[in-house]
């Protein structure tokens, strides 16, 4: 008979033992967003991006941020797309080929060599799939798939090492500091304090380092220059102990005073650029901080996003906490460790908006002396004092520790990056959730080279970080869908994204952000927050709408125009079969109809010529006559130009101004419109809004 094998509470007790946060999240990463290696490359150069915005902006200085990612070792990867650019699995070699088809990983079958290359055949369902590896002169090895004989377009995407750069010109983090801030989870300046701010945790650069130690098991550099010292300190995480473990140290003085802060380290990770990637999180960042110049080289070349504005936007204002927000627990502990030697103190030192007349209320609900110790109270006295607050009726918490980032810049941000034919921005009134103070904020870009088909791409922001994960479960996406877009001239089926060329910008800006996990990518749908942000999007469908209806008119009016003028021969016979008109009455007549047509058709022209026609390239222009309008066409065909002004009835009039016009020959911008004002002595050529 086997021995049971039972254990008592001893034996349990001896393997107890204490996990430290550091520990909890190095087997647990993922909750940090470090999911998979394409993410966890992003989430490194965000928190590091985070860090140097948040630093600059509290410190009044305007951003120069450079972020650098070189490849220092490589696993070959190539992403396998179909003939209309589908993806239809991957490719690796690393000590041996692996092949993954729609989620799928294939059995290398055979190999089969020959002079100057070698086939790695994999076969399934009676597919082959061909890997064909060869070397350039170099001795680089070059990779090739056929499916059943023919040739997939295979792109690289490289898969291994990264060496990864962070650079600011923010203040610098103090020698003393530099191993609490970066070496030590839930370490930070931010968590305690209600302040609109990017980082909140305490725990997102310090999961950086983490993670380049577990994946390369190398150190981590970080050179903190402030305006007295500069200190270059090499450190690891000691994850056991949740603190800094040095590995070299070394400060000087700073000489020419200039600060800033670099952060060199070493991680595995996945570079690509399409999707969720670095350079689309630089992007979106750069739209929602327009006075930050943010250069990036990567594996592919350089990018800079130059800022739009030179204004350093309004610092947030910290505040207490506010009672609706306190729970039960919370209120608790603040009781405990207060400095306030009254409950009456406690409640006007320690919470926002609680006045004399509110306080006098919520004793008398609570029936609580004014003079109790707050750290004497009982579960119950503390139980009948929450209740008491959450009765009385208080003013909202401070909205000026809120820092939207404004209509205006929403759209020069949009209009900087996005090549879109109209913008709309709203920003909402502050609101509150839970005793919160929040803002709502909405841009949305149409048309223009944005694509026509398809669901309209959503950019979610939080605090002015961009969010580029889990946008199913977000608030943002939910208000989306749940607004009525039919109602607003786009199309939509359903519960869905609405379809055609569109970009939704919304931007959640609170004290606190209700992420729906520790990766920060998704904003819980509270009521009040999904409400916010159904109310401003529907403000900017109002406006936009606008827009799409009158190009909708206008459209309208080209057509009955292009009617009218086929029919314009045949009415002018029936005329003259009629009354008898001679040759001159004859050119009266056309004149007058033309002229009948045009007062028809005025509102339209002018609308379109005032906005919406452009020149759609560089190439010279020439003159076309057309259904009796003169046009400026460029040799592709696209129209670029009308003469249209007050004196358009005025047949020299025109012509004159279509000869200023097309002396311009060669001279035009894309995406502008030229009129010629013969108004002006002598005539000027005006650029009007793009289309």
């Amino acid at each position: 008979m086997a021995e049971k094998n039972t254990k008592n509470a001893e034996d349990l007790a001896g393997k107890m033992r204490e996990v430290s946060v550091a520990e909890f999240f190095e087997k647990n990463k993922h909750l940090l967003g470090y999911e998979n290696p394409t993410k966890s490359l992003l989430t490194i150069v965000k928190e590091g991006v985070d860090n140097s915005l948040d630093a600059c902006d509290e410190a009044g200085i305007l951003p120069n941020i450079k972020v650098s990612i070189k490849e220092i070792e490589a696993r070959v990867m190539y992403d396998i797309l179909d003939s209309k650019g589908n993806d239809l699995g991957e490719f690796m070699f690393d000590k041996k080929p692996v092949l993954k088809i729609k989620d799928r990983f294939l059995k290398l079958k055979n190999t089969e060599k020959d002079t100057g290359s070698t086939d790695y055949i994999f076969e399934v369902s009676g597919k082959e799939y061909k890997i064909r590896e060869t070397k350039n002169e170099d001795g680089d090895k070059n990779y090739q798939l056929f499916i059943d004989e023919e040739r997939a377009k295979m792109t690289r995407s490289p898969l291994g090492k990264f060496k990864i750069t962070m650079e600011d010109n923010g203040p610098g983090v103090m020698a003393n500091k530099v191993p609490l801030a970066f070496g030590k989870m839930l370490y930070g300046s931010k968590f305690h304090r209600l302040r609109q701010s990017r980082g909140t945790q305490g725990i997102g650069i310090s999961g950086v380092i983490m993670y380049s130690q577990i994946t390369t098991g190398k150190s981590t550099k970080i050179t903190s220059a402030t305006e007295k010292e500069i200190a270059t300190v090499e450190l690891r995480v000691d994850v056991s102990k949740n603190s800094a473990q040095i590995i070299s140290e070394d400060v000087v003085k700073n000489k020419d005073g200039k600060t800033g802060l670099k952060i060199e380290l070493e991680a595995e990770g996945r570079y690509v650029e399409k999707g969720a990637s670095v350079t689309e999180f630089l992007k979106q960042t750069a739209i929602a901080n327009p006075h930050a110049k943010m250069t990036y080289e990567g594996p592919n070349g350089k990018l800079v996003f130059d800022r739009v504005t030179n204004q350093v936007p309004k610092q947030p204002q910290e505040i207490l906490p506010h009672p609706y927000g306190v729970e039960l627990g919370i209120l608790t502990r603040m009781a405990m460790s207060t400095g306030s030697k009254s409950v009456s103190g406690f409640l006007n030192n320690d919470f926002s908006k609680v006045g004399d007349v509110a306080i006098k209320e919520i004793l008398k609900i609570s029936k609580i002396e004014a003079a109790a110790k707050p750290g004497e109270l009982t579960h119950e006295d503390i139980e009948r004092l929450h209740r008491a607050m959450q009765m009385v009726k208080l003013q909202s918490p401070e909205t000026d520790v809120l820092s939207p980032m404004g209509e205006k810049l929403i759209e020069e941000g949009l209009k900087k990056e996005v090549k879109a034919e109209f913008f709309v921005a709203v920003t909402r009134p502050p609101a509150v959730y839970r005793g919160n103070p929040f803002q709502v904020e909405v841009g949305i870009a149409y048309g223009g080279e944005l694509q026509p088909e398809g669901a309209a791409q959503m950019v979610r922001f939080a605090n002015k970080v961009p969010l580029l994960y889990h946008g199913g479960d977000c608030a943002t996406s939910e208000s989306i869908v749940e607004t009525d877009w039919k109602r607003y001239g786009f199309n939509q089926t359903g519960k869905n994204v609405p379809t055609g060329p569109i970009i939704f910008l919304v931007h959640f800006a609170s004290v606190w952000v209700p992420y729906t996990s520790e990766g920060k990518q998704a904003i819980a749908d509270y009521p009040e927050i999904v409400k916010e942000i159904k109310l401003a999007l529907q403000e900017a469908g109002r406006r936009i709408s606008v827009y799409v209806k009158k190009k909708g008119m206008v459209k309208e009016h080209q057509k009955t125009s292009l009617l009218y003028q086929r029919y314009l021969d045949e009415v002018i016979k029936a005329l003259e079969l009629i009354t008898n008109l001679d040759k001159d009455d004859d050119k009266m007549l056309r004149k007058n109809l033309q002229i009948m047509a045009w007062s028809k058709t005025q509102e339209a022209y002018n609308f379109i010529t005032s906005n919406y026609l452009h020149v759609k390239n560089s190439e010279e222009t020439t003159m076309v006559e057309h259904h009796g309008y003169k046009l400026l066409v460029s040799e592709k065909g696209g129209v670029v130009g009308i003469a249209v002004n007050s004196t358009h009835k005025d047949t020299g009039v025109e012509d004159e101004a279509m000869k200023i016009l097309s002396s311009q020959k060669g001279k035009y911008k894309k995406g502008m419109v030229y009129y010629c004002d013969m108004s002006k002595d002598p005539p000027e050529i005006e650029e009007r809004k793009i289309w």
